[in-house]
């Protein structure tokens, strides 16, 4: 877009002048355009925050500074920082439970063997279950994914298409519009890619059921091209949930700060200390000597001290807090010991159970 389209654009947009998504669009003011569109990106990155161990809250404990009694600074101190994944854990059991086995697609009509075989061709060729899948995970720990077909001629002129799954993760962002009965009318793609120069150029693809844009932000504006689009439809199968571990966020920052809590108390108690009284004639021995005497005089004493083991109040808590976590999220705790439980109960009896 020139730099006279840019000037046009802002002086209608000063003068409050009515300007709709398809105007905007052919207009090539494509920032106004994507603030007509929900964008899902924000809502992403605070749920990776919370999905990806790295970023949570435990992980902004600080080492504790020590001090002698005049005040001058001896060490640093360890502080753990001991983050759980429960948030995986439990999009990945949901996803085993919805895809732990693939689609099963089944032919309905008659005299379409042909297309029916090609058709699972290329679910094959695309690899959908596999994306399917992922699909699934990503939108458990974002709250929206995508799947996008890109449809084109291959080398040899025939028409042809791939299989994008788009996530915040991966750098993608997404943006909607859908109509007052929850149809998408709209849907963009934004990404990065590198060009001359080792650049690195916002690109937005914008998908609609006639035409799709294909822009670009350059210096000043964008550089906007416009093709029909020829399938008629907007490409894309559109994930959109609640989080998987929505709602025990809190449970499992208590959980993960007890746990942190914990390790810095068992380094400082667990491990056994001697304490012998003033009548004990000789110093030591050593770690490395294997033979240990000590002479005593006096009625004098040693003997250790060791941390007995902590209140049972507190592992009544971490016990809550992981049956609560899981409940309240609708997972069930598969693990080995529950396994064993089941005995040589059958497969179908097994899936009963689970459900």
């Amino acid at each position: 877009m020139g730099f006279f389209n840019v000037i046009k654009n802002e002086v209608k947009a000063a003068v409050g002048y009515q300007q709709n998504f398809t105007y905007l669009l052919e207009a090539k003011d494509i920032s106004r355009a994507l603030n007509y569109m929900q964008d899902r990106s924000g809502f992403a990155e605070k749920a990776l925050l919370e999905y990806k161990v790295e970023n949570h809250e435990v992980m902004k404990r600080q080492d504790k500074a020590v001090y002698d009694k005049k005040g001058n600074f001896l060490r640093w101190q360890k502080r753990w920082k001991i983050p759980i994944p429960y948030q995986s854990f439990i999009n990945e059991i949901a996803l085993v439970f919805l895809y732990g086995r693939p689609v099963k697609w089944t032919q309905r009509s008659k005299g379409t063997d042909y297309a029916f075989e090609q058709y699972i061709k290329l679910l094959e060729r695309l690899r959908f279950n596999a994306n399917v899948r992922e699909a699934k995970r990503v939108a458990g720990a974002e709250g929206t994914s995508a799947m996008l077909f890109h449809v084109f001629r291959n080398k040899e002129g025939k028409p042809d298409v791939l299989l994008n799954v788009l996530s915040k993760q991966n750098g993608d962002d997404i943006y909607l519009i859908k109509d007052q009965y929850k149809r998408m009318t709209a849907f963009a793609w934004g990404y990065y890619l590198n060009e001359s120069g080792n650049r690195s150029i916002y690109h937005v693809d914008i998908y609609k059921d006639d035409t799709v844009y294909y822009c670009k932000r350059v210096s000043v504006g964008w550089e906007v091209k416009a093709i029909p689009n020829v399938i008629g439809k907007i490409p894309v199968i559109l994930f959109e949930q609640e989080l998987e571990h929505e709602g025990t966020q809190p449970m499992i920052h208590r959980v993960e700060s007890m746990e942190s809590t914990d390790a810095d108390v068992n380094d400082r108690f667990a491990n056994p200390a001697m304490v012998a009284t003033a009548e004990v004639l000789n110093s030591l021995p050593k770690a490395e000597e294997e033979a240990k005497l000590f002479i005593l005089k006096n009625g004098g004493k040693i003997e250790y001290l060791t941390w007995d083991q902590a209140s049972q109040s507190k592992a009544n808590e971490y016990e809550r807090l992981d049956k609560h976590i899981l409940s309240k999220s609708f997972t069930p705790n598969i693990d080995f010991d529950n396994m064993k439980s089941l005995g040589n109960l059958s497969a179908k009896a097994i899936r009963k159970v689970m459900l």
